[in-house]
């Protein structure tokens, strides 16, 4: 509550202000209703003038206070601090078109303040002027429950480590830090739905808004009194176009450490940047321990170790045995508990969770899910961005026949393009290149069947079954022109799939069977499959 002099303040400017306070109650009343503009006087008496007593945290772009409208109904007041100088104009149009969308998992914007002021300002040199002060204010739903950190740090459980995850020689590795600590606190249940409602929540962001957050973290992942988890802060960066305070600082870059994509300190920012943040988010969520990174700016990108502190040992183990030890702790937890009715069905999702996350903070972006992928096996829903299928692939599985161990093997598939646009394909031949010593990439026409003869090597014995990735993509004006099909190098064709991933470009893809056959047989040419979404 505001003190008696500051609440006689309030109290004295409440004539003035009671409009917009009717106002605003209004719009808290509907979801659906848009941000509106606010007086700064009516801001200042909601918050009893911005008092330390009303404070509720400081963020990297300001303080938010605690606003109390009469109806006795709370929201939160973000004062901008005063560095970030955005003008009148571009601030209203850019709240109102980047701030005012609505989502379940996104925290809602209900009004905003954009006033210059004269105030009398003293200079460094001790003079005293009157100076333009710009006031950047924003208004938001009020969400008691505070943010996701309070409880990944202080309640989770299964506690047994500070992971960080590195990339080494093509090969995944953690780094952990072991500790016997264990606390009740958020059941699996609850983590489940809030990791599935955090990737509702980006996947808005990033394909429906072509926004990028830059800052996901929990401590910008806000709960509301049913611990529906939301997103906080999303269209910030976008807003201000400015550096944060308390955050890694590289030249232009703003991000809070231990949740930055390598990439992103050179500069690259994409969508793939969320989604390293997101897989960072996803095993703090999981293992229920915030990671413990070097707070300096001097971090290099090849840090192999968190600092083990407390007294503990850092040990270096493989992504399996990583895997291992997290399914280990949350299968005792399913099988002490007798809520867990399935334990075997709760340890696979959780297995799904954590992998689907390892495979987000994968270092090379372009190797990473994109949030379409991500978003479907979370939750099941098909992505609603993906508005037609790229091409169809007949057959799914490809057998290759070799009278003798030399000789080249042989299969096709038919590849059919839906599209008015040419399609780029390739076929992922990671860690099996040297079966095929043929192109596996080519251009199909628009409307039009393309069939890929593909060749391929006797494979090692235990390589007589194998799935491979097939992806495709809409190629770029140098690919459209027939002549160009055949003159486009494998080089190329990873260049370009690289960039459509890089700035969140449809990429599909279709999983192909390959296996060598012990005798002649036909291909089932009954069976197709639409390419679905990376």
């Amino acid at each position: 509550a505001c003190s008696s002099s500051t609440q006689a303040s309030v109290e004295a400017g409440m004539d003035g202000t009671a409009t917009d306070r009717d106002v605003l109650e209004e719009k808290l009343h509907n979801p659906s209703a848009s941000p509106i503009s606010l007086p700064y006087e009516f801001l200042k008496d909601i918050t009893c003038n911005f008092s330390t007593e009303q404070e509720l945290g400081q963020g990297g772009y300001g303080v938010v206070y605690k606003g109390l409208l009469r109806s006795g109904q709370i929201i939160a007041v973000k004062k901008l601090f005063d560095s970030y100088l955005v003008k009148d104009d571009g601030f209203q149009k850019e709240v109102t078109n980047v701030m005012g969308m609505k989502h379940e998992n996104i925290v809602r914007l209900v009004g905003y303040c954009a006033e210059t002021r004269g105030e009398a300002t003293k200079l460094p040199d001790g003079i005293n002027v009157m100076a333009e002060i710009r006031k950047r204010l924003l208004c938001f739903e009020y969400l008691p429950n505070k943010s996701l950190d309070k409880y990944i740090s202080v309640f989770g459980i299964p506690k047994f480590g500070l992971v960080r995850l590195i990339f080494e020689a093509e090969q995944y590795h953690a780094s952990v830090y072991v500790c016997s600590e264990e606390s009740s606190g958020l059941d699996w249940n609850k983590r489940y739905e809030i990791i599935k409602g955090i990737c509702s929540g980006l996947h808005f962001l990033n394909r429906e808004c072509h926004i990028v957050h830059l800052d996901l973290k929990p401590e910008n992942i806000l709960m509301d009194a049913t611990m529906r988890p939301k997103i906080a802060d999303f269209g910030l960066s976008k807003l201000l176009g400015a550096q944060k305070s308390q955050t890694i600082i590289h030249g232009s870059i703003a991000g809070s450490l231990g949740y930055m994509a390598p990439e992103y300190f050179r500069g690259v920012v994409s969508p793939q940047a969320d989604i390293f943040s997101f897989g960072v988010v996803i095993i703090e969520i999981i293992t229920g321990q915030k990671h413990d990174y070097p707070s300096s700016t001097a971090l290099s990108l090849q840090h192999q170790h968190v600092n083990a502190n407390n007294g503990g040992t850092s040990t270096e183990i493989s992504v399996q045995q990583y895997i291992d030890n997290v399914l280990a702790k949350w299968r005792n937890v399913f099988q002490e508990e007798q809520k867990y009715t399935s334990p075997q069905t709760y340890t696979e999702q959780v297995k799904e969770f954590i992998t689907i996350a390892l495979e987000c903070v994968h270092p090379d972006s372009a190797r990473r899910p994109d949030i379409c992928e991500v978003f479907e096996r979370l939750t099941g829903e098909i992505c609603c961005c993906r508005k037609m299928v790229l091409l169809s692939v007949q057959p799914l599985e490809l057998r290759f026949h070799f009278k003798t161990p030399h000789v080249l093997g042989f299969s096709s598939m038919h590849l059919n393009n839906h599209t008015d646009d040419a399609v780029a394909f390739r076929i992922v031949t990671k860690g099996r290149d040297k079966y095929f010593p043929g192109p596996v990439h080519g251009l199909v026409l628009p409307r039009s069947i393309y069939t890929l003869r593909v060749a391929m090597l006797l494979p090692e014995e235990e390589d007589n079954r194998f799935t491979i990735k097939l992806e495709s993509t809409i190629a770029g004006d140098q690919y459209k022109r027939p002549e160009a099909e055949g003159s486009s190098s494998a080089d190329d064709y990873n260049c370009l799939f690289t960039e459509a991933k890089n700035m969140g470009r449809k990429v599909q893809q279709a999983k192909l069977l390959f296996t060598v056959a012990h005798e002649v047989s036909f291909f089932d040419d009954e069976h197709t499959v639409n390419l679905h979404e990376q």
